[in-house]
């Protein structure tokens, strides 16, 4: 026989094996509705009509190689998308080869099962913006089929020549995506199906042959045949152990969220490891059994040959037997096959495929019917119970863990793994296994959906006024269980115990009910289920924005919920506060709290963390009152609010942000300066005050919340600023005066003097802005300010309302009639590109000082005072002497905050 006869001969064979696996796929699809969108998806990628779903305007690349549609599925599209013909593309297909890989047409199969599939395209064929619109075509159709079954479905794009060198775009976000190729490859040839389009080559050639071996076999098909029937996606002969520990490492971090799905693939890691050299891969063993025209069921269902292909070695290497029993568990339970329902049918032909499976397996390891239906009651059990079978499972993948670490030593793996995925990897691994007081922990099951329908929390037995524990249960729903409940979790605190049912995802708001029994406290059955929805909503989805590149950067919140006062209501103060939080690293915690002050240290988290990717606030922070639309609570939504929309979503990173708001009786002040976020807070506004007016930005934009009376005033003067003028507007209170000074920077600076001073802090300060404004505009690179200052006088009424006069002529009369009779404080500075600036001081038309540091400033202005009794301690008149061209872009803010400065030096030598 040549070996076109036999390449052909072969491709028979595969298509015969194929075509078993397909129709065993399609019977194994119970839900008629899922079976036709499933057979849809490869109709759509090979149409583009504006009607049904993945429609793209433009010319977009589309069409399956040899597709044959399923009748159905074509019915289906015509009759709901009202097209008459669908005309597939034939002619110059783009796919090669579509596939379905995974659990689906094996045992492992559930209604819940996701549906993974390979798209294999030559990007060489299309240029980069239809390989684009193809992509985007592949994502409408992928998400329209997930929301039309509500399942899982995968589209991965991936080019033929990256396949053939191991690199696939199903691994892009799992991380070790360079070290795991090869073994995604031995899984793709023995549990694929493909759909439509070309034979893989490797499937047709007679024997194993190394890389070079292959090459010469396939160039010896002529072109014509090479490019009608077969696709290239290149050899898997061999895999070095280095790849395998690499995969191994990749799977332990798809182990830690479920590892029940991943104890029997690390088993085969392990063999593959352990096994002697010229140990076949399992797709080989399935290649050679098919050329044999062997297809048993072991053969067809790469499950079953995956499991016991680990069994087997387990059996003969593992000296704890009892740990082969959690082998045989996990394969039951990932299967939940319900054996006990079937146990007294006598006709077992119509039996569905994985309880047939099942019953040889349970039968070939002697289980009785009480452990069946153990472990078909398995999400009956209690929380204790669970977790003494969890431990056995972490027990058994912790041994393979061991014993496959042991080898990274003795590898060279610095190709294969480099040192970001080992990062990635230890801080996947201690986020899982890290333990602390206030970690929520992960709930354990084997359902894809752990929601349940009936939920009840109920004080813990025993509980008494004083105590604070909580319990959860669930309804068994199963037959001869009606009306027991079963224990999944005990909590101290209501609220931890929701935040534990809701994140863990039992409770879902659209399928589960909750019965509540209040016990002595005085929480009632609506405020529980707002409380769990809110958790819910919030929280369901930030696992799925998780990111491998986080890992690699400290743990940051990706989102918060704070509940203020659960539980109490007409409550005066803030009593309790419990702070709800996801972090990048897939942790969720719960902190608790006990002021209102607290609330700021919460807030400072919240903005420190939310600028790092800047989510929705919605979608990122709620706050829960018992009372939400009083006051108290009303404010502290608000500022929350406020703040994170100013700063954290303003327009420009590059400028400073400044935002004031008042929580409880302290001022908060929160600065942003590029992407660095920082918080401080003050008992009182004079502090707050101060507190800005020493720390200018060179650009900076403000915002007040106005839900504090003396930030109103801020917000209304703030709103007045005109460009390049300064503006200042007076308020008396009480014995003092204040000067609010908002420059053409929109810096804001406050003067607060006696109300016997109220005169000269206009006079000088309006001889001071005359003077810097001069100094400004003789700068030709500055805009040039108004030396005109904007006076404004402002009243509050007994209504809050607050009002402006425009005292600009008084402020100006007032200086030509009494500012010859005063005399100020000029200052000249040097040095002031360096970190320690000199200062000359001079009263107006007296001597100056020598040149001194600002810690000899005090003793030379106490010397100037005691000199001049006459003196007024104000400064009226800076200088910069040789300020360098980058310092001249703040224009009148160093002036101003120098002025501010030396001034208050002045009030504390008068104190």
């Amino acid at each position: 026989m040549s070996i076109q006869e036999e390449l052909h001969k072969n491709r028979e064979l595969f298509l015969q094996f194929n075509d078993v696996k397909y129709k065993r796929f399609q019977q194994l699809i119970g839900n008629p509705g899922v079976r036709r969108v499933i057979n849809s998806i490869p109709i759509l990628l090979s149409v583009n009509h504006k009607r049904l779903p993945g429609y793209i305007d433009g010319d977009v690349p589309c069409g399956i190689a040899s597709l044959k549609p399923e009748s159905e599925a074509m019915k289906y599209l015509q009759g709901r998308f009202y097209v008459r013909e669908i005309e597939l593309r034939t002619r110059n297909p783009f796919i090669h080869m579509m596939a379905v890989m995974g659990s689906v047409g094996t045992i492992a199969y559930t209604k819940d099962s996701d549906f993974d599939y390979w798209v294999c395209i030559d990007r060489r064929t299309a240029t980069p913006e239809k390989i684009d619109l193809f992509q985007k075509k592949v994502d409408a159709i992928q998400n329209w089929a997930m929301k039309e079954i509500n399942l899982e479905v995968n589209i991965f794009v991936n080019d033929i020549s990256n396949i053939k060198a191991n690199i696939f775009a199903e691994n892009r976000e799992e991380a070790f995506g360079s070290i795991i190729g090869a073994v995604l490859k031995d899984e793709f040839f023995r549990s694929s199906i493909i759909i439509a389009g070309k034979t893989p080559f490797w499937w047709v050639l007679p024997r194993f042959v190394r890389d070079n071996e292959y090459e010469a076999f396939y160039q010896q098909v002529p072109e014509k045949e090479r490019e009608e029937h077969f696709v290239d996606l290149g050899n898997l002969y061999e895999i070095s152990r280095e790849d395998f520990i690499g995969a191994a490492l990749f799977l332990i971090i798809k182990s830690l969220g479920n590892p029940f799905k991943s104890i029997i693939k690390l088993g085969l890691l392990e063999k593959y490891l352990f096994s002697p050299d010229n140990s076949p891969l399992l797709c080989q063993k399935v290649k050679s059994n098919m050329l044999r025209g062997n297809l048993d069921n072991k053969i067809i269902d790469s499950y079953i040959l995956m499991f016991e292909e680990v069994y087997e070695y387990y059996a003969s290497t593992v000296g704890d037997k009892a740990l082969l029993k959690i082998l045989r568990q996990n394969l039951y339970l990932k299967i939940n096959p319900q054996l006990s329902r079937y146990i007294g049918v006598k006709d077992r032909q119509g039996l569905p495929y994985k309880v047939l499976v099942m019953f040889r397996y349970v039968k070939e390891w002697g289980w009785s019917g009480k452990e069946v239906k153990a472990l078909d009651n398995f999400e009956s059990w209690d929380y204790n119970r669970t977790m003494v079978f969890w431990n056995l499972v972490q027990k058994f993948m912790l041994l393979s863990y061991q014993k496959i670490a042991a080898q990274i030593p003795s590898m060279n793996l610095e190709e294969k793994v480099s040192a970001s995925d080992f990062k990635l990897l230890s801080g996947k691994i201690k986020s899982h296994f890290a333990h602390d007081k206030n970690k929520i922990d992960n709930y354990i099951t084997f359902k894809d959906t752990p929601f349940e329908s009936m939920l009840y929390v109920e004080p813990a037995a025993g509980s008494g006024m004083d105590a604070d524990e909580w319990r959860l249960l669930k309804k068994n729903i199963s037959a001869g269980d009606a009306g027991q409940a079963t224990v999944l979790k005990t909590e101290k605190g209501l609220v931890r115990l929701l935040a534990w049912t809701a994140i863990n995802q039992i409770f879902n708001p659209h399928f589960s009910r909750i019965k509540f029994q209040a016990g002595y406290s005085r929480v009632t059955q609506n405020r529980v289920l707002e409380l769990i929805g809110r958790i819910a909503s919030l929280f369901s989805g930030t696992l799925s924005k998780l990111k491998n590149e986080y890992y690699l950067r400290p743990a940051f919140n990706m989102a918060n919920m704070l509940i203020i006062n659960f539980g109490i209501e007409n409550a005066d103060a803030v009593a309790t506060i419990h702070h709800i939080y996801e972090t990048s690293w897939g942790e969720a915690y719960i902190d608790e709290y006990g002021t209102a002050e607290d609330i700021i240290s919460i807030l400072g988290t919240v903005l420190k963390e939310g600028i790092i990717s800047c989510p929705r606030f919605d979608d990122y922070c709620v706050i829960d009152s018992p009372e939400p639309f009083k006051k108290p609570y009303k404010d502290i939504e608000q500022i929350f609010r406020e703040a994170y929309e100013f700063i954290i979503r303003a327009g420009d990173s590059r400028a400073a942000y400044r935002f004031l708001g008042r929580i409880g009786g302290r001022y908060v002040t929160v600065t942003r300066d590029g992407a660095s976020v920082s918080l401080t807070s003050d008992t009182d506004i004079v502090k707050a005050l101060s507190r800005i007016s020493l720390s200018p930005r060179a650009f900076v934009s403000y915002s007040f919340c106005c839900t504090d009376a003396r930030l109103r005033i801020l917000d209304e003067i703030y709103k007045m600023k005109k460009k390049n003028v300064i503006t200042a507007a007076l308020e008396e209170a009480g014995d003092y005066v204040l000067a609010y000074v908002v420059n053409e920077r929109d810096n804001v600076f406050t003067f607060i003097r006696p109300k016997a001073m109220k005169d000269d802090l206009v006079l000088f300060l309006y001889d001071f802005c005359q003077n810097i404004s001069r100094r400004i505009n003789g700068r030709e690179n500055l805009a040039r300010l108004a030396q005109r200052l904007h006076l404004f006088q402002l009243s509050t009424d007994r209504f809050g309302k607050i009002s402006f006069e425009n005292r600009t002529m008084w402020c100006e009369e007032l200086y030509v009639v009494k500012f010859k009779s005063r005399k100020g404080i000029s200052v000249r500075i040097a040095n002031y590109s360096t970190s320690e600036p000199l200062y000359s001081l001079s009263a107006t038309g007296g001597p100056a000082t020598e040149y001194a540091p600002l810690n000899l400033v005090p003793t030379r202005l106490e010397t100037l005072v005691r000199q001049d009794p006459l003196l007024t301690r104000v400064v009226n008149d800076i200088e910069f002497t040789d300020m360098q061209e980058h310092q001249l872009h703040p224009g009148s803010t160093p002036y101003f905050y120098e002025k501010y400065r030396l001034e208050l030096i002045l009030e504390r030598l008068k104190k």
